[in-house]
């Protein structure tokens, strides 16, 4: 515990510079500028790019009748519903990926339909 007696002290009991307003404020920048220099940006990843010509395919896809549930699948493609209209993979035991727009959703349980490419 400190006591103020006309002058202040930090923790160790040692007592500030008496610094003009000038001095401060050159000493601040100073601060500032050793602390931008010591930061390291990091580099932006770039933007995938398809590297030619993109082509659209029609593929055919075959589609389990019957449904089954989430925990017997294991990395396979699978579907909601039968016209499997979007088709996702399971990455975890609780997370599945959609191929259509490569977002990670959490499931809980399904009855899901295997599909065959």
């Amino acid at each position: 515990m400190t006591t103020q007696t006309g002058a202040s002290t930090d923790t160790n009991g040692n007592k500030p510079p008496e610094w003009t307003e000038e001095e401060y404020k050159r000493v601040c920048q100073q601060v500032n500028q050793f602390q931008r220099a010591k930061r390291k940006r990091k580099k932006i990843k770039p933007v995938l790019k398809p590297r030619g010509k993109v082509t659209e395919k029609q593929i055919t896809i075959n589609i389990e009748d019957s449904a089954c549930d989430w925990d017997d699948i294991k990395d396979e493609p699978f579907s909601l519903d039968t016209n499997a209209t979007r088709i996702y993979v399971k990455i975890g035991k609780e997370r599945a990926k959609c191929v259509n727009t490569g977002k990670s959703i959490p499931v809980g349980g399904a009855a899901v339909y295997r599909v065959f490419f």
